[in-house]
């Protein structure tokens, strides 16, 4: 009996710390070099619309859904690079190169999108939420345009700062 308990308690302290950081793994050599990514976001009160580059697909995030008592943030890649975190009724945007994409959002779970991009074009991607088992969920997908100005209207901007830190492998 006490075993069992032990045996709980320790997968439940496994679980419970698999959340609390964003790792990034390099592979280099016989080790692994660990980058911490760390996120600064600021919500904008005024509206941001940027200009279409004819070099660059501009993708947008927007995630209209207001998570629960409290706002828990999601950070968004592109092809295993960070882009962007979300919060509750706030967008954000990022310019890519054209070709496919994976877009992939990270919560309890990862939501993972294909997504095919031209030059010149925008692109309006959907984040939405449904209850998870310890956090929020989320899914990604493709938004009409129409719908997406609708959406970007009751939304608030959220500009991210990024910063990777190389850490040192075994």
């Amino acid at each position: 009996m006490q075993r069992s308990s032990h045996v709980f308690l320790g997968l439940l302290l496994v679980l419970s710390m698999a959340g609390c950081a964003e790792l990034l793994l390099i592979p280099a050599g016989i080790g692994y070099y660990q980058t911490t990514t760390s996120f600064k976001y600021t919500i904008k009160d005024t509206p941001t619309r940027p200009d279409v580059r004819p070099d660059k697909a501009l993708v947008y995030v927007i995630r209209p859904d207001v998570c629960c008592l409290f706002s828990v943030h999601f950070v968004v890649y592109d092809d295993g690079n960070p882009v962007g975190v979300t919060l509750d009724k706030t967008y954000f945007f990022f310019y890519t190169d054209p070709g496919e994409h994976l877009i992939t959002s990270r919560a309890e779970n990862a939501s993972e999108l294909r997504l095919t991009v031209a030059a010149g074009e925008t692109y309006y991607l959907k984040q939405s939420l449904r209850f998870g088992f310890f956090s929020p969920r989320n899914d990604l997908s493709i938004m009409d345009p129409e719908e997406a100005q609708k959406e970007i209207e009751k939304c608030k901007y959220i500009e991210t700062e990024i910063s990777e830190t190389p850490g040192v492998g075994p």
